[in-house]
C-alpha cells in the first residue's frame, strides 16, 4: 500500500529581497532553525546551494526519529530549487520558489511525501499534521529572515 501527499504554502516575507530569502532558504544546513520538524541538517558542499548537493535531515514526525537524505535535483537561483528523495523511511520531493512581490517575497514550499507501510496508515493524520507543520515552520522562516538571530 502506498499513498501520496502533496504539501503546498505560502508566505509573504516583507522588506527582503528574493536574494536574500534565497541565500537563506537554500542553505539547507540552516533548516533545522526554521522547519520545526527538524533537530539536525546538513549540506554537502555546504552553501551556496548547487545542483547534485547533498541534503541531509534527521526531523521529529509523530514522535519517531526519522532521517532523510535528498539531492538537490534542479536550481534556477535566485528563484527555485529542488529536491528529489535519495534514501530514508519516507520518500520525499519538493521545491521552493520565490518571486518579488511589492516590498517583499512571496515563498512557495511545495512538499511530496509517499507513504508506504505502517506510515500509510497515518495519511488522515499526516496530512492534518504536516499542513500545520509547514505553516508553523514558514511563519518562523519569515521570522529568522525579517529579524536575524
Amino acid at each position: 500500500m502506498s499513498t501520496k501527499i502533496q504539501f503546498e504554502e505560502q508566505i509573504l516575507i516583507p522588506a527582503r529581497t528574493v536574494s536574500e530569502v534565497f541565500d537563506y532558504v537554500s542553505d539547507f544546513s540552516r533548516a533545522a532553525e526554521w522547519r520545526s520538524e527538524v533537530v539536525e541538517s546538513s549540506m554537502s558542499p555546504p552553501a551556496p546551494i548547487q545542483v547534485g548537493a547533498r541534503l541531509h535531515e534527521v526531523s521529529r514526525i509523530v514522535g519517531r526519529q526519522v532521517v532523510t537524505d535528498s539531492v538537490v535535483d534542479g536550481l534556477s537561483g535566485p528563484t527555485f530549487w529542488s529536491f528529489a528523495h535519495a534514501s530514508g523511511p519516507l520518500p520525499v520531493g519538493g521545491d521552493y520558489r520565490l518571486q518579488e512581490e511589492g516590498k517583499g517575497v512571496r515563498l512557495t514550499y511545495r512538499l511530496e511525501v509517499r507513504l508506504t507501510g505502517v506510515w500509510a496508515l497515518g495519511t488522515p493524520y499526516l496530512r492534518w499534521s504536516g499542513r500545520r507543520i509547514m505553516r508553523r515552520s514558514l511563519d518562523r522562516l519569515a521570522e529568522r529572515v525579517v529579524r536575524p538571530a
